[in-house]
């Protein structure tokens, strides 16, 4: 090891009982090879056409698991190259920080930092992972607005002996492969929903009552018929008594993409002078980011942004949800050479929606009810296992 080499005298508070050396602090720089690409001028035809992949720095975007792309390849051997199992880092963009070990050889950009080790790459890998915030803060407050090359070599990395690297990486990476498991697992039932919904509303799929006959034809109906709708407004904020309350003020930031139920706000309201929506009402965003919805779990008010339906009592709020769900597509495609999409309370009301008798649409509601909290169960899942590895980073680390 360099001269430079120092023994620290911290050890981590979570540690495999076999090991019991100290760990060494060395800088990155000091037990790498790095270096960064460039992107050769477009005027370059001979760089360009040929079969090594051109891998750019916001295809970094999860740690040993990134997805290289190859829209672009060199001809040239004189571009720099990355081989497999090299750990790349996002220097620039949005996910400055953010690493990755290449599956792929192929050149980098010069937003990438390429770092070559005989220590184990994933070890390194998950110590980067661990101190990105740390990194990030430092260069920032340096007054830098990006990360470099040089403050990335600068980085000092408590290194145990290659074998505890090696059970630490291992340990962690089965972590990391829980994770891909979940996550592929909510993949594959989101894609499952998506089809039983293009079957249940196209009415290739029907339920049968509880004696096994046929329910009604569906009819169409508009959703002016379905509920009555309202377009929101926001309190003046000159009002000072309007912003003191519990009621909730929901805008589209509040709906999360994937939000069926909406819980809470960051803002709330005094309702006792304003236009409530009913509990139950399905909110749904026409102004800007148009499609994103939820159903209010209690009366609220909503932003001039969103379109409210309350449902009357010839449909079921929770089906016209999964219905209004599978329309959001159509809606969206109205919208889609418009620089400012608005959707206005007019032209919301006449969307058709397929209505079938109460007990189908019970049935159907019931039936994607049950798949959303499958899918519910199995995030909850992710996020605690990310939990649990942020916590063992913390704890393996120095």
């Amino acid at each position: 090891m360099s001269s430079q080499t120092k023994t620290t005298k911290a050890t981590p508070s979570l540690r495999f009982r076999e090991f019991s050396e100290r760990w060494q602090e060395m800088k990155v720089g000091e037990f790498c090879t790095c270096f960064s690409g460039g992107t050769p001028s477009s005027g370059r035809r001979d760089y360009y056409g040929g079969e090594i992949p051109f891998i750019r720095s916001a295809e970094i975007r999860s740690p040993r698991t990134a997805l290289f792309l190859t829209e672009k390849g060199f001809r040239s051997s004189a571009a720099k190259l990355v081989i497999a199992g090299d750990l790349l880092v996002a220097l620039y963009g949005a996910n400055s920080g953010e690493v990755g070990i290449s599956r792929i050889d192929g050149a980098i950009n010069q937003a990438i930092l390429c770092i070559r080790t005989e220590q184990s790459v994933d070890f390194l890998c998950f110590f980067l992972e661990h101190s990105k915030d740390r990194i990030v803060a430092t260069y920032l407050q340096g007054g830098q607005g990006n990360l470099s090359g040089q403050i990335v070599q600068a980085i000092g990395v408590p290194i145990p002996t290659l074998p505890e690297q090696r059970k630490i990486a291992d340990f962690l990476t089965a972590v990391d492969g829980r994770i891909g498991q979940l996550s592929q697992k909510k993949a594959l039932l989101q894609d499952y929903k998506k089809g039983v919904m293009q079957q249940l509303f196209t009415q290739a799929l029907r339920f049968k009552d509880d004696h096994g006959n046929d329910f009604p034809e569906w009819e169409e109906k508009t959703l002016g018929e379905i509920g009555k709708i309202t377009t929101g407004k926001t309190p003046s904020t000159s009002d000072d008594a309007a912003w003191i309350g519990d009621t909730m003020f929901v805008t589209p930031t509040d709906i999360g993409e994937d939000t069926k139920f909406q819980r809470s706000t960051k803002r709330h309201v005094n309702g006792e002078k304003l236009l409530l929506i009913p509990k139950h009402s399905l909110m749904f965003t026409c102004i800007a980011s148009v499609g994103k919805m939820s159903i209010a779990t209690e009366p609220c008010i909503t932003n001039q942004q969103i379109n409210s339906v309350s449902v009357g009592p010839g449909s079921f709020f929770e089906f016209v949800y999964y219905a209004l769900r599978y329309l959001t597509p159509q809606i969206k495609a109205t919208q889609a050479n418009t620089t400012l999409p608005i959707i206005n309370k007019t032209e919301f009301s006449k969307f058709v929606l397929p209505v079938p008798s109460i007990p189908e649409q019970t049935k159907i509601a019931n039936f994607l009810t049950a798949l959303d909290r499958k899918i519910e169960s199995v995030s909850q899942q992710i996020t605690h296992t990310q939990t649990f590895k942020k916590g063992l980073l913390q704890q393996m680390f120095v």
